[in-house]
């Protein structure tokens, strides 16, 4: 259907210019009329066609989406997962794909809610795309890297190490049947795996993503590392939701120049390489079956 176009090339097109905003301007700021539009069109779009058609359930499942994706958008921002502009962008396309838009060109596997998949596959690329990125940050900053790594992060990934390797070769000997083969070395991949991470992306984080930027140069929503003093007095604290308008007058106010912050990593571009994987092939775990 012609509206199916709309949407998915609306879609398609929000998130291409919002990967633009996240990976070249400076701020790295998603602007709210990108997001806001997405949510619009979403809503708008199936609102004519429900009116004219007399398929309310076109509308409604918008509206599910929307509602949805704002649920899981709110879970993501306050326990800090993403920023503002990645929850915001998340509520657009749940507005846009409340229901499955088939236009006829892809033969994706859609077993579940379409939601449902292009959540996971955001998340699954945003893990895969979140190492690679991390790696090649370790390895242009190799001397901070090295540098910032301790006794205890050696320690830590080396007990790690032996304890993947042991269970590893415990399933290799012990199990015979092949399910509990591959569910044994399947978990000590996953230690090995997990101990390096966690340690590394702390390494990462601490080396390559704690900046001192300038009072001019905040944005709403940027994390502070350390609360921000003026002598003993702490005039800002560092939370969890990050800046917002107040303390950003507050830096002003008080005359601070520089403050310490985290940088998260350029999110957006996991959202569109999910959505292409969903619209591509639907459920991508069909594709290791």
């Amino acid at each position: 259907m012609i509206v199916d176009w709309i949407l998915v090339v609306a879609g398609l097109i929000g998130v291409i210019i919002a990967t633009g905003f996240d990976i070249f301007t400076k701020t790295r700021e998603i602007p709210d009329f990108l997001n806001y539009g997405l949510i619009a069109i979403g809503l708008g779009v199936r609102a004519v066609y429900s009116i004219f058609t007399l398929d309310y359930l076109f509308f409604v499942y918008g509206l599910i989406g929307f509602g949805a994706f704002f649920i899981i958008a709110n879970l993501m921002y306050y326990t800090k997962q993403w920023g503002g502009g990645d929850c915001k962008l998340l509520m657009g396309l749940g507005a846009i794909f409340g229901s499955y838009l088939n236009i006829g060109i892809f033969n994706a596997v859609v077993d579940v809610p379409f939601l449902a998949i292009l959540f996971i596959n955001i998340l699954l690329a945003g893990a895969i795309y979140g190492i690679v990125y991390s790696l090649v940050l370790g390895i242009v900053n190799y001397k901070g890297v090295k540098k910032n790594t301790t006794q205890f992060d050696l320690l830590h990934m080396g007990l790690g190490l032996f304890a993947g390797i042991a269970i590893i070769l415990i399933s290799a000997f012990a199990f015979v049947t092949t399910m509990l083969l591959v569910l044994g070395v399947l978990i000590g991949v996953f230690i090995l795996l997990g101990v390096f991470l966690v340690r590394f992306m702390k390494i990462i984080e601490k080396c390559c993503l704690h900046k001192w930027k300038s009072v001019k140069e905040l944005v709403e929503g940027d994390w502070l590392v350390e609360d921000v003093k003026v002598g003993n007095k702490i005039i800002i604290k560092a939370k969890g939701l990050g800046l917002d308008k107040k303390d950003l007058t507050n830096l002003i106010k008080f005359k601070i120049k520089k403050v310490h912050v985290k940088e998260g990593l350029p999110f957006i571009p996991a959202f569109l390489i999910g959505l292409v994987i969903s619209l591509i092939w639907g459920n991508i775990l069909y594709l290791f079956i």
